[in-house]
């Protein structure tokens, strides 16, 4: 019988977690995937390239596909948004020079 990666029962699905953008510097994210089965691999079309723990910065607003593909062949994708970079807030009006 032929196995098709559309039979993947448990694919996986990775949760985009962002950190703070401040005073105008890259925006950074870190990565986490349920599911499928490790190790998984990443592509970010036109995007930042992920290093091995799963984290990237990226400076150019606008959204991307983030396709996850595990050990098995199974892919998903999860779209996420690259803000533009804030170039003023508490942080930056506080800062000392």
């Amino acid at each position: 019988a032929l196995f098709t990666h559309a039979q993947c029962q448990n694919p996986p699905v990775a949760t985009i977690n962002y950190s703070n953008n401040f005073c105008g510097q890259e925006s950074c994210f870190f990565v986490t995937v349920i599911g499928g089965v490790a190790p998984y691999t990443f592509n970010i079309p036109n995007g930042p390239i992920l290093n091995p723990n799963n984290y990237a910065c990226w400076d150019i607003p606008g959204v991307y596909v983030l396709n996850v593909t595990d050990a098995q062949g199974c892919t998903n994708m999860t779209s996420f948004v690259i803000q533009p970079a804030t170039q003023s807030n508490d942080v930056c009006g506080s800062a000392v020079a």
